[in-house]
């Protein structure tokens, strides 16, 4: 859950440099990019990600991304053709139009046997149905060639590639985002959703060592914050589904005051049940997720409110434990 709303906040508030990553042209002819998950209905099976992106040359691409963990691929086929229909009727695109959908696999081993191809045949001759999708398995890229990209989005990436000599790379990839960032805030930024989006213990420590020595405290940026509190009420505009993909695409903290719906003691929970996950994982690792078995019994907003509070606070694990053990465990 870190790594894919992380990643999607990534992909989502830097949509030029994620669209010259992916159509694979130079930043300088991409004119425009808009969003298009927003115009989407709360009803609609929603995409990940969807961009409609403008070039030079006046050619439109609509650009669909879905990012995915080891153990989803088995069903993507199927999901990326209802994504795929979907997308063709909320964008009326006619025979000829452009549609490039995008599949990243983050995590080793995710999406090995996703060739990103489905096709239903006729005996008749001819196909009845042909989808396709580009398939990115992030893990399996070499670190080296992100770097050697002027891109600074996709140095935010490095610690889900295949790295072999991180002490010597991580440093290199730290003074490149100081090099190409003009702003403290900027890079700041991109430091943190380095550290976030880290895979291997090896490679999260080199990532903190440096950025401790170089006294940027990454847990503590608004961005943090802000993937910690992911689905609070700020972001539901018609319930959970819709306050979560808005929370991922634009921001958690913008404010929605029409969007208190029907949903929202769904949507609230879950965002805090989605903010404990990213801190746990943060904080403790694979021990802290842990516990995410447990908080996901308990029902009462106040209790979990007061769980994400005392985190900071606590040392280990079992000490947050002893925090929500009673609500569990009534006498």
């Amino acid at each position: 859950m870190k790594t894919d709303l992380s990643f999607k906040f990534l992909l989502s508030n830097y949509p030029e440099q994620t669209a010259s990553w992916l159509l694979n042209v130079p930043l300088e002819r991409i004119r425009s990019v808009q969003n298009l998950n927003t115009e989407m209905s709360a009803q609609a099976v929603r995409a990940d990600l969807l961009f409609n992106v403008e070039l030079d040359d006046n050619t439109e691409t609509v650009l669909h991304i879905e990012v995915q963990g080891k153990g989803s691929d088995m069903y993507i086929p199927y999901r990326m053709l209802g994504y795929t229909a979907n997308i063709v009727v909320q964008e009326k695109l006619k025979s000829g139009d452009n549609l490039c959908s995008v599949v990243i696999y983050v995590g080793k081993g995710a999406g090995a046997n996703d060739n990103g191809d489905y096709k239903l045949t006729c005996p008749l001759g001819a196909d009845s149905l042909s989808i396709h999708y580009h398939v990115i398995r992030l893990w399996n890229i070499e670190a080296e060639t992100l770097l050697a990209m002027d891109n600074t989005a996709l140095l935010a990436l490095i610690g889900q590639t295949k790295i072999d000599k991180p002490r010597e790379l991580i440093p290199k990839v730290v003074k490149k985002i100081r090099e190409l960032v003009p702003t403290v805030e900027e890079q700041t930024r991109l430091f943190s959703l380095l550290a976030i989006l880290a895979e291997g213990k090896e490679v999260s420590e080199m990532i903190e060592t440096v950025l401790d020595e170089l006294d940027i405290d990454w847990l503590d940026t608004p961005l943090a914050q802000r993937l910690r509190t992911l689905g609070k009420t700020e972001g539901i505009t018609e319930g959970k589904a819709e306050g979560k993909a808005e929370g991922i695409t634009e921001g958690i903290n913008i404010g929605k005051a029409e969007g208190i719906t029907e949903g929202i003691t769904t949507g609230i929970l879950e965002g805090l049940l989605d903010g404990l996950e990213v801190a746990l994982d943060i904080k403790f690792g694979i021990e802290g997720l842990r516990l995410m078995a447990d908080l996901r019994k308990i029902k009462d907003i106040n209790i979990l409110k007061v769980v994400r509070s005392m985190l900071r606070a606590v040392n280990s694990p079992e000490e947050l434990r002893i925090v929500y053990a009673q609500s569990l465990n009534p006498k």
